[in-house]
């Protein structure tokens, strides 16, 4: 299927925001509001696995924080498409709601009835993200009644940028839990939880990034290297953490690391 230059340079310069934004939730904001250059549709929601909550961090377009909430506490086990993500781990493709033969009775199922028909939503077109069977989370677009079925060139669109978003998402992963397992196993690890400092001071996941390597003793060119950010990036999260907890050294966040 052959896509036009404008459509591979809108493809191209949402690949190199994934890869190159560095907080990923602001890489997750950025993504669906930029694909909707794209391609159309009316709402939109990503979620990504946290701590084994496949529907943790959800972000959505045209659907209100509650509409998310509600529908990971009331409506997600009722999902008849839910099962079909299962059956595309780790391989390169989206798929439309409207290619399965449930499609043909949801109008009369409770799930249509609670979920879409509010929403007048009636076609889907759905992006499982897993890597090695590892489940990273879903990006689900939708659409009105009143218009037309997601396109096999939307669906081929969809695919590639999906490739990049298992990609990042899956590096995110690996290096969490490696600079998680590096950190319990240090002895300097002064026992402290990361996520209570985060909590306590508002810090960002990749705030949270820069404390843990310097922790460990990295320099700026190396924490830099470890996260793929410029050394400007690096100065503004400095700048941020010192902001939070109100200090002007890496010895005092030192110490309060130590106390915590």
């Amino acid at each position: 299927m052959k896509l036009t230059e404008k459509q591979w340079n809108l493809i191209n310069e949402i690949a190199l925001m994934i890869h190159l934004t560095d907080d990923v939730t602001e890489m997750r904001k950025h993504f669906l509001s930029v694909l909707s250059a794209l391609l159309e549709f009316d709402h939109a929601s990503f979620y990504i696995q946290e701590n084994e909550n496949p529907y943790g961090s959800p972000l959505g377009i045209g659907l209100s924080q509650k509409d998310l909430s509600d529908y990971i506490d009331k409506y997600a086990e009722r999902d008849p498409y839910i099962p079909l993500m299962g059956l595309f781990p780790d391989t390169y493709t989206t798929f439309r709601s409207s290619d399965y033969a449930i499609t043909t009775d949801i109008e009369n199922t409770e799930y249509y009835q609670l979920v879409w028909k509010p929403k007048n939503i009636r076609y889907a077109l759905l992006m499982p993200l897993s890597v090695n069977k590892n489940w990273l989370g879903s990006v689900n677009l939708f659409r009105s009644k009143a218009k037309n079925d997601f396109t096999e060139t939307e669906m081929e669109i969809t695919s590639i940028l999906r490739q990049h978003l298992q990609t990042r998402l899956w590096r995110e992963k690996c290096f969490s839990e490696k600079l998680n397992g590096s950190l319990e196993s240090t002895e300097n690890s002064h026992a402290f939880s990361i996520k209570k400092l985060a909590d306590k001071y508002l810090l960002t996941d990749r705030e949270c990034d820069v404390v843990r390597l310097w922790v460990r003793g990295f320099t700026d060119s190396e924490i830099c290297a470890q996260l793929f950010i410029s050394k400007n990036t690096l100065k503004k999260h400095i700048s941020n953490i010192f902001r939070k907890l109100e200090i002007t050294s890496r010895v005092e966040l030192l110490r309060i690391i130590g106390n915590a």
